[in-house]
């Protein structure tokens, strides 16, 4: 069975919404009770480094109670048999955003979060699990070909397109006044283009386009200009 996300329980709020990197959702169990998990399946082995836990307040009532995350994080290879990694049974902070930066990197295919205690009475509720590491896989081939095209009569617009590369699933678009400069970025995980419509007019901008997978980055072969209209064009 191919699944990414399964769950002791839940309400109206369903599972997938744990992953999908959207502040506005949420899963919440249909409780608060000791033992509720949340599972993810990563689909193969991986090197998992830190973790990031972004709670939900499901049902919350915050006056007058202990507010506080208890829980535990713990690995697997085949969903059956867990190794803990992380013991926050004994926690007493209000920790809404928990980074948990792991003494030592651990693998497995599978990790899940088991509820200890869930603050205000509420349902145990998860915005969003997040996993950081390596794939332990090939990184994406390089972006080879890609072009900016500026616009000469609205010059805060520019777009950016690009030949998609092998293995990414995603890239970094990074912009800037100077070609080691490149301040600003855009991630783009669908499609190969990008309309840019916050340049200063005037001012010649230079753009590259890296990949990524969850194995590593792969860093643009070149640096493009955007050059700007000068008066004398005009």
């Amino acid at each position: 069975m191919d699944r990414r996300c399964a769950s002791s329980s839940h309400r109206s709020h369903q599972v997938e919404n744990a992953v999908d990197e959207d502040i506005q959702t949420y899963w919440s169990a249909a409780t608060g009770h000791k033992g509720e998990w949340l599972e993810i399946d990563l689909r193969k082995t991986c090197m998992i480094c830190a973790i990031q836990v972004n709670f939900a307040d499901h049902n919350v009532i915050a006056f007058g109670r202990k507010f506080y995350h208890q829980y535990h994080v713990e690995v697997s290879q085949d969903a059956e048999n867990w190794e803990l990694i992380v013991d926050k049974s004994n926690s007493r902070r209000d920790v809404p955003h928990d980074y948990l930066q792991l003494k030592e990197p651990v693998t497995g295919k599978f990790v899940r979060i088991k509820n200890v205690f869930s603050p205000g009475l509420g349902c145990f509720s998860i915005c969003d699990l997040r996993i950081f590491g390596n794939g332990l896989g090939r990184k994406p081939e390089a972006v080879n070909n890609f072009e900016v095209q500026r616009n000469l009569d609205d010059q805060r617009r520019a777009v950016v397109k690009w030949d998609k590369a092998l293995r990414a699933n995603g890239y970094v678009v990074c912009y800037g006044i100077l070609p080691d400069k490149l301040y600003n970025n855009y991630q783009i995980y669908e499609g190969n283009e990008i309309a840019i419509n916050s340049l200063n007019s005037g001012v010649d901008y230079y753009c590259k386009v890296d990949s990524f997978n969850d194995s590593g980055i792969s860093y643009a072969a070149s640096i493009k200009q955007a050059p700007a209209k000068r008066r004398d064009q005009q």
